[in-house]
């Protein structure tokens, strides 16, 4: 990774199978005004149908676009670190935006604070409702207990000099054998290196909610299990048992009531989530790299 003084953003955005929303993202950016960025483009498209999407910004914004063949989110986030130039690095999903000025919300912040990290919760536009998870209502330290809750993917933004050498785990994520759980697992190794970070729930990037089926509801529990293994056992944080023990109890008493109500499709999810919980912590080997 190389830093250019010019440059404030790196935003790097991993995609497949999409366009309009890749259109879309760009389009909700401050394209001629507010912070400097790049757009680092990782495309594992077989087909052209990013590249059409992009001639149409080539002349206004600076965009790195970048083929590959290899599929999965960390894989290509990997291969989007190294071209990173910005003062910051961000991962914006090829299906999220970026709320009005965020770019300059969070320059600020870094400028106010000394940390390392900031992060915004996610909302869902349509409906005005969070989005992925549940947040924190107030502003707070980013610690190990209360990642869940302060962190997803291109919610957060990074100094660049904090991510020298530092890689997504690619056993983790979407495409991965433990499909989730991949950011999370990331800034807590930042903050095992003694990275700071701050959250703000003021402010948002936005992202569609999504409802859970039993096969995500399964693959995204492996991830979770997997990121209670190696916090504990790579980087000895303890203390995340009773993360995981806290977040793993959600779920038992949604299955608990789920059954209650007769509902068949809670009953599935929570099932699944539960099972890929506990088998992603059983399955994830710390000395398998």
């Amino acid at each position: 990774m190389t830093t250019d003084g010019a440059i404030d953003f790196s935003l790097i955005m991993a995609t497949a199978n999409r366009a309009r929303e890749v259109e879309a993202f760009i389009e909700s950016l401050n394209m001629r005004e507010g912070p400097t960025f790049e757009l680092i483009v990782v495309d594992q498209n077989p087909d052209d149908r990013v590249t059409v999407v992009l001639e149409k910004y080539k002349h206004i914004i600076n965009i790195n676009h970048v083929r590959t063949t290899q599929r999965g989110l960390s894989r290509a986030r990997n291969l989007g670190l190294p071209l990173a130039r910005g003062k910051y690095v961000c991962f914006p999903d090829d299906d999220c935006l970026y709320s009005q000025n965020l770019l300059s919300f969070v320059l600020s912040q870094f400028g106010r604070h000394d940390c390392d990290l900031v992060a915004v919760k996610s909302i869902d536009r349509d409906s005005g409702r969070i989005s992925n998870g549940y947040w924190l209502t107030r502003p707070a330290a980013i610690r190990g207990r209360n990642v869940i809750g302060t962190i997803v993917s291109y919610g957060f933004f990074i100094r660049a000099s904090r991510i020298k050498g530092l890689h997504f785990d690619e056993r983790m994520g979407v495409g991965a054998p433990f499909g989730s759980a991949e950011e999370v697992d990331f800034v807590l190794e930042l903050l095992h290196r003694g990275a700071s970070g701050r959250y703000f729930p003021e402010r948002c990037a936005y992202h569609p909610s999504k409802d859970l089926d039993g096969h995500r509801a399964f693959t995204y529990g492996l991830g979770f299990g997997a990121l209670v293994r190696k916090e504990v056992f790579v980087r000895g944080g303890v203390g995340f048992l009773l993360v995981g023990l806290e977040h793993g109890l959600r779920p038992l008493a949604g299955f608990v009531l789920a059954i209650v109500l007769c509902d068949r499709n809670r009953i599935e999810v929570y099932w699944n989530t539960l099972k890929g919980r506990l088998l992603g912590f059983w399955r994830y080997s710390p000395n398998e790299q």
